[in-house]
């Protein structure tokens, strides 16, 4: 595939990958997306003519790769403890609590110390109501979002996260140490233990039993292409997280470039619904064990954070949106649970 364009050349970014060796990067979403933009995607589709779903994919994957930009992390400035429910009330009342209390600390006497106790009392008091005050209609606003709710409480609390890293995991009566080892280790474990699970489970009955043949329905389902505009509608839909798949492409990067990579995109959707077939390397995941409770050490003990690539989810998105307009012909017709052994 000849190269379509570019912002810099592979010669410049390993100048820049060694200037900065060693220093934590960062992408740079404003010059990754010029550069995307700057990409002749006519003229790759043209080149992708002839190529099946994992070639297209690949190529896909291999120009967007050349046009991401990283600078250097820069180091973040000290936080400050926020308080928001603090106004500018509250601030004259500290203020007039600072100045009471040095006013008692350069003259002992019992009126001075009176009137700074009063006056903290008072500041004291005033805060607390704000802080409640504050969380009570959080927690009232996003009611309806778990997720937030438990941000929300969790703040209140001052619960932070903490960061554990996995030196060692004990697995079949061994003990793992190697990095490596233990990332492999994850790997098999959370790809069989599903699949062990339902092997052990007790079947009483068999499919067939409740499966008859002249019930098999005779329309049949094929996935049809799509157009650009549907293609816009599903990168629109997702959220422009800077969390990426094992491919390092965030959601967001294509959302900012969804006027471009529109294109593209749908030629590769639509190359999986005409050969039936899924990308290889889409099929991965990355994923990232955290702790459930502290203790155990067996892979088991772990709960797994499975990071998709964001071109997978477009061809998910395309097909189930398809899958589910063709069930809902059943739904009409009062059919659908004679059919929906297999369907979530």
């Amino acid at each position: 595939m000849h190269n379509t364009g570019a912002g810099n050349t592979k010669a410049n970014k390993e100048v820049i990958k060694q200037k900065h060796q060693g220093t934590q990067l960062q992408m740079h979403y404003k010059k990754t997306v010029e550069n995307i933009q700057n990409i002749d995607w006519k003229k790759w589709c043209n080149e992708q003519e002839n190529s099946n779903t994992n070639e297209i994919h690949q190529a896909l994957n291999d120009t967007i790769q050349t046009c991401i930009e990283k600078i250097p992390v820069k180091p973040r400035k000290k936080e400050q403890i926020n308080k928001p429910y603090v106004n500018k009330t509250l601030l004259e009342i500290r203020t007039a609590v600072e100045k009471a209390r040095k006013r008692f600390l350069q003259k002992r006497t019992e009126n001075n110390e009176k009137r700074y106790k009063e006056i903290k009392k008072d500041y004291n008091y005033k805060l607390k109501k704000a802080r409640n005050d504050y969380f009570a209609n959080k927690l009232q606003r996003y009611n309806k979002d778990s997720k937030r709710v438990w941000n929300t409480i969790n703040n209140v609390l001052n619960r932070k996260k903490e960061q554990i890293d996995i030196t060692e995991i004990e697995f079949k009566n061994e003990v793992i140490k190697d990095d490596k080892k233990i990332a492999n280790t994850f790997s098999e474990y959370y790809k069989n233990s599903a699949y062990e699970r339902v092997m052990n489970i007790v079947k009483e009955s068999n499919y067939t039993e409740f499966l008859k043949q002249d019930e098999k329905q005779k329309d049949t389902f094929i996935l049809k292409n799509i157009s650009q505009t549907e293609t816009w509608k599903y990168i629109k839909s997702m959220k422009p997280k800077t969390s990426s798949g094992i491919d390092q492409i965030p959601s967001k990067i294509i959302k900012m470039s969804a006027s471009s990579l529109v294109t593209p995109i749908t030629k590769l959707i639509n190359k999986c619904f005409e050969e039936d077939a899924f990308p290889t390397e889409l099929k991965k995941s990355k994923i990232t064990p955290i702790y459930k409770q502290k203790g155990e050490k067996s892979p088991g003990n772990f709960r797994p954070i499975n990071q998709l690539s964001v071109l997978s989810k477009c061809i998910e998105k395309a097909a189930i949106h398809q899958i589910n307009n063709h069930f809902k012909q059943f739904e009409n017709k009062n059919q659908f649970h004679t059919i929906k052994y297999c369907f979530k």
